[in-house]
């Protein structure tokens, strides 16, 4: 009994330590992937959005940066599958600048019967969201983080932050934001019982 206890223990010690790795964002997560100055790279966005120093944010040393100004600008992720049922968890370092009016505003969006098109475009019927809105930090990065789960047929999610708030002209950011480090992963059990199963399969197979 011991011995079963300390295996699985293990088990889920590796998949919680893999973790970090196995992020759903299709691609530059991180936003390393690009010069400062030039529009982001592996996202969705309004032209306004480049990339930049990103300063004490770590690892890395760039982010994605939005100008001050009320307009509403976007960057939105490429998306990815989802497992109904499935607990999944948005994290993402965030600082802003230059005023105390409104919230930029960040949404870990679902849809079922999902088609995720070649340039990462998903087409299906929208079943919810996580709605996080980023209070101003004067300067200081900051970490926001949500897990959501959803159950349906074929879904997919996306990441969207956005500089006001969705749709909503009437609360307006206008200062300067910074995001960083965005990850979407499903919990730790969940990555353990894959493991736990692995082995069993592996077991099964000798």
């Amino acid at each position: 009994m011991k011995i079963k206890l300390l295996t699985l223990t293990v088990l889920f010690a590796f998949a919680s330590a893999g973790l970090a790795a196995f992020n759903m964002i299709p691609e530059n997560p991180d936003f390393e992937d690009g010069n400062v100055g030039e529009l982001v790279t592996g996202w969705f966005k309004d032209s306004a959005f480049t990339f930049s120093d990103n300063g004490p944010s770590e690892p890395g040393s760039k982010s994605a940066y939005l100008a001050s100004g009320t307009e509403d600008y976007g960057l939105r992720s490429r998306g990815f599958e989802v497992t109904s049922g499935e607990t999944y968890t948005l994290t993402f370092d965030y600082k802003t600048a230059g005023t105390t009016d409104g919230n930029p505003e960040a949404r870990f969006l679902f849809k079922e019967n999902a088609v995720i098109d070649s340039l990462g475009n998903v087409n299906g019927d929208f079943i919810g969201a996580e709605v996080l809105d980023l209070t101003p930090t004067e300067g200081t990065w900051e970490t926001l983080s949500v897990a959501s789960s959803r159950t349906g047929t074929d879904i997919a999610g996306v990441i969207r932050i956005t500089k006001n708030k969705f749709a909503s002209g009437s609360d307006s950011f206008n200062g300067e934001v910074w995001i960083d480090n965005v990850s979407v992963v499903p919990e730790p059990a969940t990555m353990a019982l894959i493991g736990i199963g692995g082995l069993f399969i592996r077991r099964k197979k000798k």
